[in-house]
């Protein structure tokens, strides 16, 4: 299942999925495999997304996924 809390920060932020996986090391692709649930965001990459990006918001909120 998808990140939709992270998917909609990013938007409302209009942050570029590029300039997250810039940070991250990773490309694009792999980013958009994360986001949307076909792969996984290691601890490191998670934090790095809400320090970086997103420092107001609260990391539980950011990275939940539906029940």
């Amino acid at each position: 299942m998808e990140y939709s809390n992270l998917i909609g920060e990013i938007a409302k932020a209009h942050i570029n999925y590029v300039d997250i996986a810039k940070r991250l090391g990773i490309t694009r692709d792999t980013l958009r495999a994360k986001i949307t649930g076909k792969s996984s965001f290691t601890v490191e990459e998670a934090f790095a997304i809400k320090n970086e990006f997103f420092p107001n918001c609260q990391f539980e909120q950011l990275f939940a996924r539906p029940a």
